[in-house]
């Protein structure tokens, strides 16, 4: 008889429903939990659970009264609830990251303490919790980055110069954190690349890289993915030996990862942020799958399979590339 394999998957969105049919397809029961009770990706799940993905505690405990804590394989999220699947992951007795390192995860002020730390290149910033502390001559930079100290995504970013809009460019960005801190942040001109791993045993395996361009500031919305990247062989090289580095000094050592780059114009690579998370759904469930047959998500279900976790095979850039 074979054993039945339970997956847990915390916040699941409709974006990543395709995620479920990879679960199927290899032999795994999907836990999704959603506190969306119209969720598509929650009615199609094996066991749906309604309720709110932060609430680590209130998840274990309709777990247990389930009788589903002892069956769970793996937990996993797609979106920025890693500190939540660190505390289950713990209490549920599972190998995953520090619950500390997911919390530097989900904190950009702690995450980049830690950065400045190490001496690795990261824009240079400032924390506001009130705009009467903002500084107009504290970045040397024309424009500037107001962030939520703990967002995802894109939300709430906004770029603007110096002299103009600060104050309803900090309200927004305060209006998306959940702390109502801001991040002041350099701005620097040049390109986006996305990097993803998966970390087992403290070991990295490499799971692409992807470029993506942004609309026009003053937001930072994502316009395009291209898969392959464009950076040179080498380039990318560097890249993943820089992100490895990062990723030793979050502490990030088992589960999947992912990294935000930008590249100056004199080739210098300055990392935004790392997550404990694979990409979004656009680059990891679709142009990486097209264009190098490879998907994050099924090489961490290859490896709760006993399978052997197949990695990004660096090759010459090619002509034909994937756009989404």
């Amino acid at each position: 008889k074979i054993k039945k394999k339970y997956i847990l998957l915390i916040g699941l969105g409709d974006w990543n429903i395709s995620q479920l049919d990879i679960v199927k397809s290899m032999n795994f029961i999907s836990i999704v939990i959603n506190k969306n009770k119209n969720s598509k990706s929650l009615k199609k799940s094996d066991i749906p659970i309604i309720c709110d993905s932060r609430n680590h505690k209130r998840i274990f405990k309709i777990l247990k009264k389930k009788k589903l804590h002892n069956k769970i394989k793996y937990v996993y999220t797609g979106s920025e609830f890693v500190s939540c699947v660190a505390y289950l992951a713990k209490k549920l007795k599972i190998k995953w990251h520090p619950v500390k390192s997911a919390i530097a995860c989900e904190n950009k002020n702690i995450q980049k303490k830690q950065l400045i730390d190490a001496r690795i290149l990261t824009p240079k910033y400032y924390k506001l919790s009130n705009f009467k502390d903002f500084a107009f001559n504290k970045l040397k930079t024309k424009k500037i980055i107001f962030k939520p100290s703990d967002g995802h995504a894109s939300k709430g970013v906004k770029i603007i110069k110096k002299q103009k809009n600060c104050l309803s460019a900090f309200k927004f960005a305060k209006s998306f954190s959940k702390a109502g801190k801001v991040i002041v942040e350099e701005y620097i001109d040049g390109t986006l690349h996305d990097i993803n791993g998966l970390v087992i045993n403290n070991k990295f395996y490499r799971l692409g890289i992807t470029d993506k361009s942004t609309c026009k500031p003053p937001h930072a919305v994502i316009t395009k993915i291209i898969s392959p990247s464009t950076l040179s062989m080498l380039e990318q090289e560097k890249l993943y030996k820089k992100f490895i580095k990062a990723c030793k000094i979050l502490k990030l050592s088992h589960g999947p990862v992912k990294g935000d780059y930008l590249r100056d114009k004199n080739g210098k690579f300055y990392l935004m942020e790392v997550s404990a998370r694979f990409h979004g759904p656009l680059s990891t469930l679709y142009a990486l799958p097209i264009s190098l047959n490879l998907t994050p998500f099924v090489e961490l279900l290859r490896y709760l399979s006993r399978k052997k976790i197949r990695t990004h095979k660096i090759k010459k850039i090619v002509k034909k590339k994937t756009v989404i």
